[in-house]
């Protein structure tokens, strides 16, 4: 079986509760990070994003 991470298309699910929400910098970071894995380049800034860290308590891989 593939793992979740080699597939971007799999759904996945994480239920947990947010301990951290990263703004400016902080949050961009991330977001480039994951825009540029998918896209090759850094996402466009057009307005403000906010990344919330979850501590996941469930997770669930695939439709079903």
């Amino acid at each position: 079986m593939l793992d979740p991470a080699d597939n971007p298309f799999e759904p996945v699910v994480v239920r947990g509760r947010a301990v951290e929400w990263l703004e400016g910098d902080a949050a961009w970071e991330i977001v480039d990070l994951v825009a540029t894995k998918y896209t090759g380049a850094p996402y466009p800034r057009g307005q403000e994003r906010v990344v919330v860290v979850i501590e996941p308590e469930r997770q669930t891989v695939g439709i079903g």
